[in-house]
């Protein structure tokens, strides 16, 4: 077995945090960027396992632009995520037990989960992307269940940015 250190620094602030300026249209072009390449890590077997807002940070530099990265991958696992002992009704939503065994069902559950709570804390965003929440992704039972409403959200949230470099491009 071998063991990879990271050692980082000011990875940046709080993605809720009152310091992070994006605005809605770079933040989803920036969280369409993330969801991807979070999805790649756990197609290698990789999963972060706790995906909320609280280790999601904002960065923008001059050059390397905005960015969104996670931190607190201390409880990452490998091919399977980690079982919490869920009690509370969006704890359970969160770390969906029925997806123990397909880390990437429960990858995209987080992914979904978390871009709904910052969009439920940007109420100003609803008017410049147009997106249909599911409520409680608990009832979504299968993983093809789960990715049709978690393709769908990705369509809506991608949409405005197509407009847009449509417009850009003519």
């Amino acid at each position: 077995h071998s063991c990879n250190v990271i050692f980082m620094h000011d990875m940046g602030v709080p993605v809720l945090s009152d310091k992070m300026d994006m605005d809605c249209k770079t933040f989803c072009r920036e969280y369409l960027e993330l969801m991807t390449k979070t999805e790649k890590l756990c197609t290698h077997g990789v999963v972060h396992g706790d995906i909320h807002c609280g280790n999601l940070v904002y960065k923008s530099t001059a050059k390397q632009g905005n960015k969104l990265s996670f931190i607190d991958w201390d409880e990452s696992t490998f091919e399977k995520p980690m079982s919490r002992n869920a009690v509370t009704k969006s704890q359970k939503e969160r770390y969906p037990d029925r997806f123990l065994k397909n880390s990437m069902a429960y990858t995209k559950v987080q992914l979904y989960i978390l871009l709904r709570e910052i969009f439920n804390n940007n109420k100003g965003w609803k008017s410049e992307v147009t997106v249909a929440f599911h409520d409680d992704l608990s009832d979504l039972q299968t993983p093809e269940q789960l990715d049709s409403q978690y393709d769908k959200l990705k369509n809506e949230i991608s949409a405005p940015l197509n407009s847009l470099e449509s417009a850009v491009a003519r």
